[in-house]
């Protein structure tokens, strides 16, 4: 069976248990997981998808009709026109259904919402949380092969990137030959790069700046992406322009240690005493014991069409894990005013957790030149 029939075919039967009647797509990277259709402008709201528990239908204009006939004949063409407005086509569609109407609550806007329940006196339109995200969260082989080609080429920038930290290069400037080396490789990052030079670095989320790398910085820390055929990747690397002093050397030994720990633990996610928030819990036990703050951020999440999905890893979030979901784990120690580390990589679960950026973790040092 064509995968995206099935994809269809999983979301109707999750109508059926939910008892909903039908549900509007309006997020488009669920629309691309439904449809396979790359055309549609990530910022824009060019299509949605309405599936009800017996067809699944793609509403979009003429810009669109010959990707959609080409591209995902599964899914039953509306062509959207001044002579049939998006609110006219969906109207015929869910005049035919009988009540309960689910719409994607972190991606319909309130005009919508409202052009809807104005329509539709009768119906019942219910907010949901992550109903095809959740459906998202096991990955099929087509998927994983995806994200194992944007790990790949994640691989490769990192090796490429590294071979340019120079003595006054800038942070926007890695940060740019990074997105440039990706692009040059037939892929687009998954997310903004950070490059964060010396105390920057205890900034998980620093913007990179025109801040210029000299050997007072002492450490340079990586966090980047790929994304490849519409899925990421996700790794953090932090590496030293010197030998790194005893304090950076005991904090990134720990903090290896501890990332490496988690990895085999999340590989147990079969077990069934085992608890997914107690692997961060015991991620920030093991920080804590050795003299440092615990992780101020989850400690993972999924990785897919989007580069934050769900799973989530915290002491908080109790997620289940299963066989094909992909994730990070990424523990971080920061000390504010003096240096940022953080180890991450994106990992698949099969019969343990299996790998996916491969790039070296051992203590780096890239000793400067001009």
């Amino acid at each position: 069976m064509d995968i995206f029939k099935k994809r269809i075919q999983n979301a109707q039967e999750r109508l059926n248990q939910d008892e909903i009647d039908a549900i509007i797509i309006t997020n488009n990277s669920n629309i691309f997981y439904l449809s396979g259709l790359t055309e549609f402008p990530p910022e824009e709201r060019d299509a949605r998808i309405v599936i009800t528990k017996k067809s699944a239908y793609i509403l979009t204009d003429f810009r669109y009709t010959e990707a959609v006939l080409h591209k995902a004949p599964h899914l039953e063409l509306i062509e959207i026109s001044y002579n049939n407005s998006l609110v006219q086509a969906t109207t015929s569609i869910l005049s035919s259904q009988p009540q309960i109407i689910a719409i994607e609550g972190n991606s319909l806007t309130v005009n919508e919402l409202s052009t809807l329940t104005s329509n539709f006196s009768n119906k019942t339109f219910k907010p949901i949380g992550k109903f095809i995200e959740e459906l998202r969260m096991k990955k099929d082989q087509e998927e994983i092969t995806a994200i194992q080609k944007a790990c790949h080429l994640t691989d490769q920038a990192f090796d490429f990137i590294v071979r340019h930290v120079k003595s006054g290069v800038s942070e926007k400037k890695l940060a740019w030959e990074i997105e440039k080396f990706i692009k040059e490789k037939s892929g687009i990052l998954s997310f903004p790069s950070i490059v964060a030079f010396g105390e920057h670095s205890a900034i998980p989320h620093h913007s990179p700046t025109d801040k210029k790398l000299s050997t007072s910085a002492n450490i340079v820390l990586f966090d980047m992406g790929s994304k490849v055929d519409g899925y990421c990747s996700d790794m953090t690397r932090t590496i030293f322009t010197t030998p790194p002093t005893s304090e950076l050397e005991k904090a990134y030994a720990t903090l290896l240690d501890t990332q490496n720990t988690a990895i085999v633990d999340i590989g147990n996610y079969k077990d069934h005493h085992f608890a997914t928030q107690n692997v961060a819990i015991n991620v920030n036990n093991a920080l804590i014991k050795n003299g440092y703050n615990q992780v101020p951020h989850g400690l993972g999440h999924g990785v897919g069409i989007d580069v934050h999905e769900s799973p989530i890893l915290s002491p908080f979030s109790d997620n289940p894990l299963h066989e094909n979901m992909v994730l990070t784990i990424e523990p971080g120690i920061y000390i504010p005013g003096k240096f940022g580390i953080r180890i991450e990589d994106t990992i698949a679960l099969d019969n343990n957790a299996l790998q996916l950026t491969n790039s070296p973790k051992e203590i780096m040092v890239h000793h400067l030149t001009d």
